[in-house]
């Protein structure tokens, strides 16, 4: 049967911070010249390999901040996670900016400029997506041959929340012109 094999344990210092840990070495690999938190510490920022100038918008870091995720919990609350629109409590609910997010900065972050709609709900209002900038000088529609339609066919009911129903979708824009006239 043979002997156990015995590995002991070697010591290695972290060539950026100095610590000093105990590790067992691993045939073929070579050992590391850096703790992990100084390993991770260096692959942020302009030290990572793929990073590219800091090119993360305004918008993706406020929508990614303590702030805004505190202003959706806010909103959920208030709402008691039900949507206002349907009365559906729970599942993939949004938390949906009244006035744009995109035209009124000053009220991003109000809780009164918020409301609680399920995805159903949320993709039929005027400014779900890009909707909110159509017809804007420099916007070009993505989805090329689809117009979606809203606004005099989307009734509300007594409470004002929108009736239900499917909102009509064009397809070309000649459908567009003629729902128009």
């Amino acid at each position: 049967m043979g002997r156990p094999v015995t590995v002991k344990q070697i010591r290695v210092i972290c060539e950026l911070c100095g610590l000093v840990r105990s590790i067992y070495p691993r045939r073929g690999r070579a050992l590391p010249k850096r703790c992990r938190r100084c390993n991770y510490a260096n692959r942020r920022g302009p030290d990572n390999g793929r990073w590219r100038g800091g090119i993360t918008t305004a918008n993706k870091k406020l929508r990614a901040s303590p702030e805004y995720q505190a202003w959706r919990t806010a909103v959920f609350d208030r709402d008691q996670y039900t949507c206002v629109g349907c009365g559906q409590h729970g599942g993939r609910l949004h938390a949906d900016h009244i006035k744009p997010f995109a035209e009124h900065p000053e009220l991003r972050l109000n809780v009164s400029n918020g409301r609680t709609l399920c995805e159903r709900c949320h993709a039929q209002t005027p400014t779900y997506l890009s909707r909110a900038l159509e017809g804007k000088p420099g916007h070009s529609d993505h989805r090329q041959g689809r117009l979606p339609l809203y606004g005099a066919e989307r009734s509300r009911d007594e409470h004002g929340r929108f009736a239900k129903g499917i909102a009509v979708v064009a397809t070309c824009v000649e459908d567009v012109a003629r729902a128009l006239a």
